[in-house]
């Protein structure tokens, strides 16, 4: 049976583990640190720009959800680093290392052996499972931050027989209530806080669900008022039986038994083996009273629970998952070692340390595809960012400008098939905005972030008056001024339409 252990020897015991496994993963993943800005990064810079001009508008959602405190990060970020990615991924980097410790100091809750928590740890860092929001800063602020708090909440937990002091309980809920600024899924708070209470604190059942329903109760009235007052309304989700497949899809994953499968799972020999594994551990944990595993397997189920019935599945949504899965492997192999023959238990903890190291190497070999994976998706974003900064000086500040695509290369299209050299990919197109990578606003405002303090947004027609304005079309090799040809901004917009091409139209923000 595992025990809990006091969180202060934990600690202790912990850093020795922890420390080389932040090391390690810092200098495997250096290169990201210069990935610059990738898609929707230059839509979260842009909303932080505006928030910097409008303190207003901290509290207004942005997008399609209602996720403020990952744009107050981007505006703090804007105050202190501008236009230059580098600060906002060393910031990202930190997150990123910060969950991986944090992972280590918990896993110290249960096992006293550095090397193990050295393991988990790097394990989650040097992960191909765990890179998107080391490559996206802006996946980052979606999923690190809420892992933070998951993880910050498991660590400082109270242990068994340890009580609820006035400032732990503010500090938890503190670290809640930002979560619920970060995303969504923070309503799976109920289903963590009764594994804590079993897995961490040894709660009797009783207490241990009345702790839950006060969880529950903010998070339930969080989903009921949601959809009335939150912008956010769009949803990804799609009903259908192939959401059952998605969590031995997952488990088959994380066990290097098959690639993932970025669209809709179906059900195969190896989901079929993930689900007797997933069967197998769970009983053994019960078998074993083993509250490392029950813990591990609570964390795996209830972070996959977000994302079960969303028809695509990038490795954002695998980040968490596998933080479950880590602990799982953790509590597995200290019951086949613990429950070996003492003749046989250095051979069982050979094969243990054999099985993990190549588990690793394999996980670390599709790292480094990921990393030249991210760099062929880098060419595309510095030539067109080459192109707006050949072009800021010319771009009309002064009236609206329509904007419109007229060339047809798909640098996004062309890398999904070539195929990844790491983990599958999903890239994400924008077909309206030049060679479908970035929108023409935010790239106009980022390459004047040096000229100028002007932010340009895209205007609604009732914010286009008519008179003056300009066209802008992005061609392949670069942006031209075009002569207009209608008499207003929306006229000029509906020529195009009608020659089958999709323009917007662009400028400074409407006064509020």
């Amino acid at each position: 049976m595992v025990e809990t252990r006091g969180v202060g020897q934990a600690r202790r015991r912990a850093y020795w583990g922890v420390a080389p496994a932040s090391v390690a993963a810092a200098l495997l993943l250096s290169p990201a640190l210069f990935a610059g800005f990738f898609g929707d990064d230059f839509k979260l810079w842009h909303v932080a720009r505006q928030m910097i001009e409008a303190p207003s508008t901290l509290f207004i959602g942005s997008g399609n959800f209602y996720r403020p405190a990952n744009s107050w990060l981007f505006a703090v970020h804007h105050l202190l680093f501008g236009a230059e990615p580098l600060g906002y991924h060393v910031g990202t980097f930190l997150m990123h290392l910060g969950c991986g410790a944090l992972l280590g100091l918990l896993a110290g809750r249960f096992v006293a052996s550095p090397w193990a928590v050295f393991a988990v740890s790097a394990a989650w860092m040097c992960s191909p499972f765990a890179f998107e929001p080391v490559q996206f800063v802006n996946v980052a602020y979606n999923d690190l931050t809420v892992l933070l708090v998951w993880l910050a909440l498991a660590v400082t937990w109270p242990g068994p027989g340890q009580g609820w002091s006035r400032g732990r309980a503010a500090v938890h809920v503190a670290l809640v209530a930002f979560s619920a600024m970060c995303k969504e899924s923070w309503v799976i708070l109920p289903g963590l806080v009764l594994c804590f209470e079993l897995g961490l604190a040894r709660a009797p059942w009783r207490r241990a669900w009345r702790t839950t329903m006060l969880a529950a109760a903010p998070a339930l009235a969080y989903v009921l008022v949601y959809p009335f007052v939150f912008p956010g309304r769009e949803s990804y989700y799609e009903l259908g039986t192939w959401g059952a497949a998605r969590v031995p899809h997952l488990w088959a994953c994380f066990s290097m038994l098959t690639e993932l499968q970025p669209y809709k799972p179906v059900w195969g020999a190896a989901e079929w083996i993930g689900l007797a594994l997933l069967a197998g551990f769970t009983a053994l944990g019960f078998k074993r009273r083993s509250r490392l595993i029950g813990l591990g397997m609570g964390l795996f189920v209830c972070s996959v629970a977000p994302v079960l019935f969303i028809p695509y599945l990038p490795t954002r949504y695998t980040t968490v998952p596998l933080v479950g899965f880590l602990l799982v492997a953790c509590g597995v192999f200290a019951e086949l070692v613990r429950a070996a023959p003492p003749l046989r238990r250095t051979a069982a903890l050979a094969g243990v340390v054999l099985a993990f190291a190549a588990w690793f190497g394999a996980g670390v070999l599709w790292l480094l595809g990921d990393l030249e994976d991210m760099q062929r998706l880098r060419e595309p974003y510095a030539a067109l960012l080459g192109e707006v900064e050949t072009f800021a000086g010319q771009i009309p500040v002064d009236r609206p400008v329509v904007c419109v695509r007229l060339e047809a290369v798909n640098p996004l299209h062309r890398l999904h098939g070539e195929g990844s050299l790491g983990t599958p990919k999903l890239y994400f197109q924008r077909s309206v905005t030049p060679y479908g990578l970035a929108d023409w606003a935010q790239l106009f405002t980022f390459a004047r972030a040096g000229r100028g303090d002007e932010v340009l947004v895209d205007l609604a027609p009732a914010d286009v008056a008519a008179g003056d304005y300009a066209v802008v079309a992005h061609v392949s090799g670069g942006f031209r001024v075009l002569e207009p040809r209608a008499a207003s901004a929306l006229d000029e917009i509906e020529r195009w339409r009608q020659s089958g091409h999709v323009a917007r139209v662009i400028g400074l923000r409407p006064p509020a």
